[in-house]
């Protein structure tokens, strides 16, 4: 089972936008530190993950790591996943992050899920989904007297 974590960043960068959003999610694809992530939320974890790496709280971490999915010893696709995360103690966390998800990702992490807590129990598997900003909306109208 994977462990689902809610993120706001509140942190402040400078990054480059550059401006295409050819996906259906109509996300801006963003560069931090010379990488370019598909998100500007993605850039904040990247940005995360740097200050815990300068903090000594990480070991390392790399961003979009190619995986290979195994279903009964057969190779059937590969899987792109955000961050694997190198922690302290030689654990692995593998990290996915997430703004809106859609029907065929969800199907796509099931693979990834049973697959990889099958050949790698001790791996964590983590999604960072975006917590979703309020609004208000303001009544208008007549008050009822």
């Amino acid at each position: 089972m994977h462990e689902v974590v809610y993120w706001d960043p509140d942190e402040r960068f400078i990054y480059a936008d550059t401006g295409k959003t050819n996906s259906k999610m109509h996300n801006v694809r963003q560069f931090y530190n010379g990488h370019q992530y598909d998100s500007g939320f993605e850039a904040k974890y990247a940005m995360r993950l740097d200050y815990l790496l300068k903090a000594g709280e990480i070991k390392s971490w790399i961003p979009h790591k190619l995986l290979d999915l195994f279903v009964s010893g057969h190779r059937i696709g590969t899987y792109r996943i955000d961050f694997v995360v190198t922690h302290n103690d030689g654990s692995l966390e593998y990290v996915e992050v997430k703004g809106m998800e859609s029907a065929y990702w969800r199907q796509k992490w099931k693979i990834f899920e049973i697959d990889y807590n099958a050949r790698f129990p001790d791996a964590k598997l983590t999604v960072v989904k975006q917590r979703k900003k309020s609004y208000r909306r303001k009544r208008r109208g007549f008050k009822k007297h």
